[in-house]
């Protein structure tokens, strides 16, 4: 007989359920909750209903409602809710199993949710290393999902610190070339004089120092993905040299007469504005036309505030952190942030944090005074007073508009100025 429960959350979902196996509640938990996140009705960070409540109501054994947890991290269920174009499932601290593991297997957080007091967690996108998934990241995960299984070449774009490494791992990861070998050039950390023989191998004797033959990284990536990581800084000598490479996909070690086979799926990343590059002088028009088959914007933090829970929490598992909690006023604060570092300084801000909490929770104390000084700190920050304005006013409506649960309406009326006004103010800003 089908039972509703409740989802707690800012607004209560009734989830109604009748199952006798852990696949079929898997299916239904996955095709309502999607559901509910289309219509806004839930937001990543909700929690499941604990497995103790739910193995109750429903009579059935708490193995099988392990067993249907467990199934909500296999990516053949996940696209349910891909379809509504919300990249969603269990957090990654429930997914300590493989696809591969036969029924049955319990991923050893899920068993801590025994007793009923621990919520098994939140959502996050389908992708490997990747957290988050509402709003303007939706849109950046769309597009990952849709070139994940071919060879296109993807530009990655967005600011420093937005993870750009870490979702062209995912987009390996995902994609036909998974079990070949993922390689990264820093295109930042190599001297200039080292780059094409680093890049393209070189041959015994061709220089000072070249003692044996050397594999160049864009070969020791063929089968898997080379990716270019800030290929906005490539020394612009060798950038017609790339892209050589990547149109004939054959590679010319320094010193050698004969050229090699190249096959990988080349993936690169910048936080420049390449067409401002180009138009400077400073970047090739035909090697941007070349790598921007598909450009994937990855959104910075400061536009991503319905992720920061799931993103605190994943952080502070990796740095073995896993039992401590942000409280609510910190949440807060950290949400009111403008993070022009994105998510390496948030990383750094919660590692700092745990540390002077220790085994407490982390609260407003134990964040820095340049986070907890919140929107208006930033106006000491460099920049024309024009922009550091900006920042403030950015600041005050990204918190009215919060304060209001993102009601327009009320929020223009507590600015004090019209509906059409504020929609003004939030294009000229950038606020989503």
């Amino acid at each position: 007989m089908p039972v509703a429960l409740t989802v707690r959350g800012p607004t209560s979902l009734k989830l109604t359920l009748a199952s006798t196996s852990g696949v079929a509640l898997c299916k239904q938990l996955a095709d309502q909750l999607a559901d509910a996140i289309h219509r806004g009705e839930l937001q990543p960070g909700a929690p499941l209903p604990p497995l103790r409540e739910l193995a109750r109501h429903l009579a059935l054994s708490p193995q099988t409602v392990r067993q249907a947890y467990a199934a909500l991290t296999t990516r053949g269920l996940v696209t349910s809710l891909h379809r509504r174009g919300h990249f969603v499932s269990v957090a990654p601290s429930l997914a300590e199993s493989s696809e591969a593991a036969p029924i049955g297997t319990v991923p050893s957080r899920i068993s801590q949710t025994l007793d009923g007091t621990a919520e098994p967690a939140v959502f996050h996108n389908g992708f490997p290393g990747l957290v988050g998934g509402a709003g303007v990241m939706a849109t950046a995960l769309r597009l990952l999902d849709r070139v994940a299984n071919n060879d296109a070449t993807v530009l990655l774009t967005g600011e420093t610190g937005t993870g750009k490494d870490v979702f062209a791992l995912a987009l390996h990861e995902a994609g036909l070339r998974r079990a070949g070998p993922f390689v990264t050039v820093d295109c930042t950390a190599i001297p200039a004089p080292l780059f094409e023989a680093e890049l393209f191998g070189a041959m015994r004797g061709s220089f000072t120092g070249a003692v044996q033959d050397r594999v160049g990284l864009a070969v020791a990536a063929t089968g898997g993905t080379l990716f270019l990581d800030e290929i906005g800084d490539m020394p612009a000598e060798l950038q017609p040299k790339l892209l050589r490479v990547i149109e004939q996909r054959r590679v010319r070690p320094v010193g050698a007469s004969h050229e090699t086979h190249f096959d990988a799926r080349v993936v690169a990343a910048t936080h420049r504005d390449l067409p401002r590059e180009i138009a400077a002088g400073r970047f090739r028009a035909d090697l941007y036309f070349r790598l921007n088959v598909v450009e994937i914007h990855i959104p910075p933090l400061r536009d991503r505030v319905h992720d920061l829970p799931a993103l605190c929490r994943h952080l502070l598992d990796r740095f073995g952190r896993a039992d401590q909690r942000v409280g609510p006023a910190a949440e807060q604060i950290l949400a009111k942030y403008d993070w022009p570092g994105n998510i390496r300084e948030l990383g750094n801000e919660l590692q700092r944090a745990s540390l002077l909490a220790d085994i407490e929770p982390i609260e407003r104390k134990h964040l820095s005074p340049k986070v907890q000084g919140g929107p208006f700190e930033i106006a000491t920050r460099k920049g024309t007073l024009a922009e550091r304005l900006d920042a403030v006013r950015r600041g005050i409506v990204i918190d009215t508009l919060r304060d209001t649960h993102g009601n327009r309406t009320a929020a223009a009326k507590a600015l004090g100025i019209t509906r059409e006004g504020l929609h003004g103010l939030m294009a000229r800003l950038h606020i989503k």
